[in-house]
């Protein structure tokens, strides 16, 4: 697989009174090679799976903080001239200057114990990190935003024939959210449950709660607290869905 630079780090810099960034059409694509084996076990009732992966990244198109004039490239000095006097305090710059490696293995499993209900888990194991950098980042450090743990668990209920229920949580083991590991976020478990009802053959009721206990947590990678995302707070859902 690749992915292609965008317009905006090819040709758009932008800036702020405290930031620029600064754009060059010297990028190429970044580069994705990955392998997966895996195994399926069915029964009657139940279903096992396990999966092994690995994928290698190379050329991954990074921003990343210009420390000093001596270490400029050319568009940067270009801009901010020589010394970087021109511009503001925080001069950012794309690059091509990152490998990355990401492996694991994923554990997934169904059972339905009696025809009303279907339990269903699963678990993974994600180890990544960078393999070679230009940029100052650390190596062999595990990436921003990527917990090495992620558990899942939900069932499906059918308490009546127009009735089902889906009751169900994520469970995200304690992770960094930068890669050199100076913004925490402690480990989380999310409870999300939905309900739905068949009206008439043709249209469904339907009720969700996301985050039922509203729980604060940020899982997207960034590069300081004051940018941290936070994930969806509690949110409930109603609404009709009409098909034939």
């Amino acid at each position: 697989a690749f992915r292609a630079p965008g317009i905006n780090n090819l040709y758009r810099s932008y800036y702020s009174t405290s930031f620029i960034s600064i754009a060059t059409a010297r990028l190429a694509q970044a580069t994705l090679s990955g392998r997966e084996a895996g195994i399926d076990l069915e029964l009657p009732q139940l279903t096992l799976g396990a999966t092994a992966f690995q994928y290698d990244t190379r050329g991954l198109i990074a921003t990343y903080k210009i420390q000093d004039a001596a270490s400029a490239p050319p568009e940067v000095t270009a801009v901010c001239g020589p010394t970087l006097s021109n511009c503001p305090a925080t001069v950012t710059f794309n690059t091509n200057g990152q490998d990355a490696v990401s492996r694991g293995i994923e554990l997934s499993g169904s059972w339905r114990p009696v025809r009303a209900i279907t339990l269903n888990a699963g678990y993974a194991y994600t180890a990544s990190h960078y393999t070679a950098t230009t940029t100052g980042d650390p190596i062999g450090a595990q990436l921003g935003g990527i917990p090495t743990s992620v558990v899942t668990l939900g069932t499906t209920l059918r308490p009546a024939s127009r009735w089902r229920l889906y009751p169900g949580g994520r469970y995200s083991g304690a992770q960094f959210l930068d890669v050199n590991h100076t913004i925490e976020q402690p480990a989380f478990a999310l409870v999300n449950v939905s309900v739905a009802f068949d009206v008439t053959p043709w249209l469904e009721a339907y009720g969700s709660v996301v985050n039922l206990t509203d729980v604060v947590y940020s899982d997207n990678a960034t590069t300081s607290a004051a940018s941290q995302t936070l994930g969806m707070p509690r949110t409930v859902t109603l609404g009709l869905r009409m098909g034939y």
